[in-house]
């Protein structure tokens, strides 16, 4: 905004006696006429050398001091004029229109109250020139007094409502008091009672620019070329590229349109930077100015590198980067994900002070901490700026209070702080809350399903975003909220028309960009690989230097529901009596549907007796958020014992189960099954495991787990392979899970499990159960999971204790 004061129409005659006669010195009448003339001309120096003389060595001599205050007020001199003025000798009767140049100069060094001195003197000296009134208005809007110079602007132009120069003054004191609408409206006026001077044209120009009009301003100027000077040109076209860059992040009527100012702004910032290079150094400062703004319109247009790549260049040239750009490429940073960076960014945006901080800039600080997991401090930090934000407002003017829109915005980040922290109970119960009491508010809605979804609860997620749906069907939160059940849902046809809405309209925004790659994810194959090897001690059950390892590959999903799998595995154990295998392969389909999920295999055996062909039928049901139930049935079960297939046994199996799930923290499960053994042996299983989590940290959680586990052989005792006539283990476990690392899809987190328990077996009494283990997991970019993890156990066989030390591993990769 220009902060050029006006300059009204206010003409100076400056009146020359004739030469003295008898000039001291060796200057002659003639030559000092001379200089006068070429001074007129605007070669000033020669004659003020010779006035700083005479005035110099002749005090008293007025008439070459008047001069000298004339001259230097034509060369803009004000320093020099007031000095001129100031080593008059006292007494001296300073002519009428050096008054005005004098008090002129003062006010230009902002020495309000020695210019308003000299205005008011000259008022009273010559009460009908106008120049002083006019100047008296200016000084007092200048030294911060604009209501009285408005108070005396209003009676100019009430006694001479028909001169320009009043309104014009009395424009300046409006616009100095800040009301600009009313300083142009009083510019117009001047305009259009002089319209033919270039001075009242130029200064409606800033009156517009004021106003905050600069695309106006700049169509005055273009009508008058010429009219401005280079610096105020470039000063207005940067104005009104500015005004694009604000306006870019604002809603558009329509969604095509959502990036055409923004391209507009980078296009006009385009060339003027070009142009303004060529300008050399008189348009250094305005390239800076149009650099600083271009990165505000690229962050508005979402190309966030393009943002960053300016600023560090703008860096390695020295630049001070101004808070309110600082904050742009804070947000550019963040959408890069180098949260670090954003976080220190934001620190110093806040660190500017009110004036340069916005509260967007606090929000940003929240986000950019949790991403860079730090989430303790990030809840402290957000609950500090929703302490200080009132719940309502009270605006001017108004009677009822309103709501504060931007707690509204603090207390959704602070209920999605307790979400980040896992503490998911206190997320739900904020956002229920919030939702009650604006149950109309999408955004909040959206929310709470968000919160539903990683409670394990997609189908209460549903029900929230089907209420969403029916304000606004296709907001941006409540779409993608609806793509992310709808992956729970394994509502896949939903899920990919959403997603291509969503990519089309929003190809830009982060969470349309996750849900977009986690679409993808599903879209690929999948390889499962696990494995289990004992590296020490032996049990009847598994044997000695035992390994079994499995490689199944899932393909791509088929028509939305279908996909088809093929795996290889293998088993072995030493055994007092021999060496064990079992080798086999299987193929089968896997249909995937709401509620449903069913995969049908045939496979083929191979353990030293031939191959043996079975075949396996699983189904899992959910009937709702807490309950599922399922069932298996397999012929030849990959279940039988080892010992059991050395000796040519194989086993068919059916079980059945039943899962209650109240949420993240607490389930438990019941497992029953039956197996019938080719040696005649039937083995009945029941399984029950719970699991209760006793705390919970950002980075930290324990869990309490049970495992109960009964079996019953009809043949207990009387086989080569393990088979109690009964047993039954309880096995209470602590589990306790941290994360060593997290940076956005890539997580580095391992346990440590142990547990004690006793261990009944029909005919040898009751012993006890110890296990322990320990288990690292890693995974990145949604498609890579791997984990490992060793494990010893000590328990009784028959009535023998065995100690056992085995490593497990699992991976997960999808392409």
């Amino acid at each position: 905004m220009s902060k050029r004061p006006f300059s009204p129409h206010i003409a100076v005659p400056l009146i020359f006696a004739a030469m003295l006669a008898g000039q001291a010195g060796s200057a002659r009448a003639e030559d000092y006429d001379s200089l006068i003339r070429a001074a007129r001309a605007g070669q000033y120096e020669p004659a003020l050398a010779m006035l700083r003389t005479l005035t110099h060595d002749s005090p008293g001599n007025l008439r070459a001091a008047y001069d000298r205050i004339a001259i230097t007020g034509w060369a803009g001199r004000d320093a020099e004029v007031t000095e001129a003025y100031e080593a008059l000798p006292r007494g001296a009767a300073l002519p009428l229109d050096l008054q005005e140049v004098v008090a002129k100069a003062y006010r230009n060094r902002q020495r309000w109250d020695r210019a308003l001195a000299l205005y008011r003197d000259g008022r009273r000296r010559a009460p009908g020139q106008a120049a002083f009134r006019l100047g008296e208005v200016l000084v007092l809007a200048d030294a911060g007094r604009a209501e009285e110079a408005i108070r005396l602007g209003q009676a100019l132009v009430s006694g001479q409502p028909r001169d320009a120069d009043a309104r014009l003054a009395l424009g300046y004191a409006y616009a100095r008091a800040g009301h600009s609408f009313d300083s142009l409206a009083e510019t117009d006026r001047a305009v259009a009672l002089a319209p033919r001077r270039e001075d009242l044209a130029r200064e409606r120009i800033f009156a517009l620019e004021r106003a905050g009009l600069p695309q106006a301003a700049l169509r005055d100027a273009d009508r008058r070329p010429g009219l401005l000077a280079a610096e105020d040109r470039r000063r207005l076209e940067g104005d009104a590229a500015a005004e694009l860059v604000r306006l870019a992040p604002l809603p558009s009527r329509r969604e095509a349109e959502r990036f055409a100012v923004a391209d507009r702004a980078i296009a006009m910032l385009d060339d003027q930077i070009a142009r303004w290079r060529a300008e050399g150094d008189a348009a250094a400062k305005d390239v800076i100015r149009a650099r600083l703004d271009r990165i505000g319109a690229l962050q508005a247009r979402a190309r966030m590198q393009d943002v960053v790549d300016e600023y560090e260049a703008l860096r390695a040239e020295g630049v001070d980067v101004p808070p309110y750009v600082l904050s742009d490429v804070a947000s550019a940073y963040l959408y890069l994900r180098r949260p670090e960076i954003a976080r220190d960014l934001y620190r110093q945006v806040l660190a500017a002070g009110t004036a340069e901080a916005t509260p967007e800039d606090e929000l940003g600080l929240f986000y950019a901490l949790v991403e860079s997991e730090r989430i303790e401090e990030a809840q402290v930090w957000i609950d500090a700026v929703n302490a200080r934000r009132p719940v309502w407002l009270q605006p001017r003017g108004q009677a009822d209070k309103t709501p504060n829109d931007r707690r509204l915005d603090s207390e959704v980040a602070a209920a999605n702080a307790r979400y980040f922290a896992d503490d998911l109970p206190e997320a739900e119960r904020r956002f229920r809350a919030m939702t009650d009491a604006a149950p109309n508010n999408v955004q909040l809605r959206a929310g709470l399903a968000e919160i539903y979804g990683a409670r394990g609860w997609p189908r209460r997620a549903e029900q929230e975003l089907a209420i969403a749906q029916t304000e606004a069907p296709r907001a941006l939160s409540v779409e993608v909220a609806q793509g992310e059940t709808a992956l729970l849902l394994r509502e896949w046809r939903q899920v990919e028309v959403l997603v291509q809405d969503l990519v089309a309209r929003f190809p830009e925004n982060p969470d349309v960009r996750r849900l977009a790659r986690e679409w993808e994810v599903h879209t690929m194959a999948e390889l499962q690989i696990k494995g289990d090897r004992g590296v020490a001690g032996s049990t009847p059950v598994s044997g000695g230097d035992d390994l079994s390892v499995e490689a199944v590959l899932y393909s791509p999903p088929i028509a939305y529901n279908w996909r088809g799998f093929a795996g290889l595995g293998r088993a072995a154990g030493a055994f007092d009596d021999g060496h064990a295998e079992f080798t086999w392969g299987r193929a089968g389909l896997e249909w995937r549907s709401r509620d449903l999920i069913v995969e049908g295999e045939v496979s083929g055996n191979r353990y030293g007796h031939g191959t043996r062909v079975g075949a396996r039928l699983a189904a899992t049901v959910d009937i709702d958020d807490e309950w599922q139930v399922g069932a298996t049935g397999e012929i030849l079960s990959r279940d039988t014992p080892l010992r059991a297939l050395e000796e040519g046994i194989g086993s068919d199996r059916v079980s059945g189960f039943i899962r209650w799930r109240q949420d993240e923290r607490r389930e438990i499960g019941l497992t029953v099954g039956n197996a019938w053994f080719g040696d005649g042996n039937n083995r009945t299983t029941v399984a029950l495991d719970g699991q209760q989590r006793i705390y919970t940290a950002p980075h930290f959680k324990a869990d309490l787990k049970l495992d109960l586990a009964a079996s019953f052989n009809s043949e207990g005792g009387d086989t080569d392979y393990f088979n109690p006539k009964a047993d039954l283990a309880a096995l209470p476990q602590l589990e306790l899970q941290h994360i060593l690392y997290r940076r956005y899809d890539t997580v580095w987190r391992h346990s440590l499990t142990f547990g004690a328990g006793p261990y009944w077996q029909q005919d040898f009494g009751t012993g006890v159960i110890a296990t322990v283990g320990y288990r690292q997991e890693f995974e990145t970019d949604n498609v890579f999971q791997i984990g490992a993890g060793i494990s010893g156990s000590y328990r009784p066989y028959d009535g023998d204790y065995e100690t056992e030390l085995r490593v497990n591993f699992d991976l997960t990769y999808r392409f």
